[in-house]
């Protein structure tokens, strides 16, 4: 089985890493960019989308979306699927998740995380290293949970939510679909969706009106239509 990494950023690469600790799984990996000024990166071979299906039919290879931006990350993952791809679900070894937590296709586990009891992940969803998610928590698809984030039993991520660096949830709250928790926040209550939050408590500082969290092209992928 082929992995396309798709994205050959700083998180591709973090991709790349956690692939090649399971050299059994793959027989080989590429990363696939549409803006591509290299044919190779980390020594591996990158190809345009275009040319991935050219070279590897959706019987012979699976896809992993590493994009940070959520917007992009949803955009990414229907061209995938609207190929006939299946998006890949790579789990770092030393993750503890519980064997009865419910794990979408295409999530990505960093090294450290732990997921606790009959949570549910949703598809394309990113863990970056460290993160903490309680029990019977559920978490929407498309979502970024940045490195250090924790969130408390019971509570509920809506789709394409950004968590940042270090932000925390409370149990029982819930952040609503397409909004941005900034790094460091602590979340004591309900976030309404589109709106991006900061602080300790966290509080909203202005509205997600463009539905991204950065506002520059993209990296590693062209996901604009």
């Amino acid at each position: 089985m082929i992995l396309g990494i798709y994205g050959a950023g700083g998180l591709g690469k973090g991709i790349c890493n956690l692939a090649r600790r399971r050299p059994d799984e793959w027989d080989e990996l590429v990363f696939i960019d549409d803006m591509a000024t290299q044919d190779e990166v980390y020594g591996l071979r990158v190809l345009s989308f275009a040319t991935f299906q050219d070279a590897f039919g959706p019987a012979d290879a699976k896809i992993a979306i590493a994009q940070g931006e959520p917007a992009d990350k949803r955009t990414l993952a229907e061209r995938v699927r609207a190929a006939g791809y299946r998006l890949a679900t790579i789990v770092h070894p030393d993750a503890d998740i519980s064997p009865d937590c419910q794990i979408g296709e295409g999530v990505l586990v960093l090294s450290g995380c732990y997921v606790s009891a009959e949570s549910v992940i949703g598809d394309d969803v990113c863990l970056m290293p460290h993160v903490g998610i309680g029990h019977n928590v559920r978490v929407g698809n498309h979502c970024q949970i940045s490195i250090g984030c924790a969130i408390g039993g019971y509570a509920t991520i809506g789709q394409g939510v950004y968590l940042g660096l270090s932000a925390s949830v409370r149990d029982r709250t819930s952040v609503g679909d397409g909004s941005i928790v900034s790094q460091g926040a602590c979340v004591l209550k309900d976030v309404p969706a589109g709106v991006v939050v900061m602080g300790n408590p966290a509080r909203a500082i202005a509205k997600n009106e463009n539905g991204r969290v950065w506002n520059e092209a993209p990296k590693g992928g062209d996901a604009r239509e």
